[in-house]
């Protein structure tokens, strides 16, 4: 999904969302939830960015019935385009941590899916990889 302005995003590459089965859906909330949270953050950690995007997916066993499961079972990619009027006002570690704030605190479909299976994320920032992290499989 890509964000059009402030907290609003909209899906891409999916059928409409009345569409989608259930398990999709599970994925697009996933999605949605930690992006708004990793906006708001950088919003507040005044991090200028351009264009945000994020790509949501999830391994499903292959015998019925089909639950999640597996390592790397959620894989988010944060997909960031810097400000071409302030390209070196990015910091890198502000990046960091909204998205460790995003996973361990504040997105609670992301609290409650690693319940699930562990969550590993990567952010790619104009097109170059510069972070990496994942969330323990948790049962409290």
């Amino acid at each position: 999904m890509r964000r059009l302005e402030a907290l609003e995003f909209e899906p891409m590459n999916t059928p409409p969302l009345n569409e989608l089965k259930p398990r999709l859906l599970m994925l697009y909330a996933l999605g949605l939830c930690s992006a708004k949270t990793a906006v708001s953050l950088m919003d507040k950690m005044r991090v200028p960015l351009n264009d945000f995007a994020v790509e949501v997916e999830g391994v499903l066993e292959d015998d019925p019935p089909q639950v999640f499961s597996g390592y790397n079972v959620f894989m988010q990619r944060f997909i960031l385009t810097s400000d071409p009027e302030r390209p070196g006002d990015l910091d890198t570690g502000k990046i960091a941590r909204a998205m460790e704030l995003t996973h361990e605190k504040y997105c609670s479909l992301s609290l409650m899916m690693r319940r699930i299976a562990p969550i590993t994320y990567e952010v790619v920032l104009d097109g170059k990889k510069i972070l990496e992290g994942s969330t323990e499989n948790t049962t409290d």
